[in-house]
């Protein structure tokens, strides 16, 4: 075994990045809920149109509906990817500080 001390420095680095990569992906889900609020005040504001069709209301509100869908699937998954890669960081983390002690155990014997 070897010291870690410099993978651990290099290993939490990663960690911070990507909390701060967990952190910014939040901000953007939070503007992106903001819009799509919006996108319902709009449907809205189409079906009390007098002039739309039942048919374009319908259409217009069903791609609406599919974007969203697609686009919260898509900010989902990539929240779980980025806690999912800050898990096995931390336990990385964990394993190299449990190996790093004993190495500095051990070294201080010779």
């Amino acid at each position: 075994m070897a010291c870690r001390c410099n993978d651990i420095a290099a290993a939490e680095h990663d960690r911070e990045v990507m909390r701060d990569m967990l952190d910014r992906i939040c901000d953007t889900e939070n503007r992106y809920n903001e819009i799509r609020n919006r996108y319902g005040d709009i449907i809205n504001t189409m079906g009390m149109a007098i002039f739309l069709l039942e048919d374009e209301y319908n259409s217009a509100k069903q791609r609406i509906e599919n974007t969203v869908a697609v686009q919260e699937d898509d900010i989902r998954k990539y929240k779980s990817y980025i806690n999912n890669s800050l898990s096995n960081l931390e336990n990385k983390i964990s394993r190299m500080e449990r190996e790093d002690e004993w190495f500095h155990a051990h070294d201080d014997d010779d």
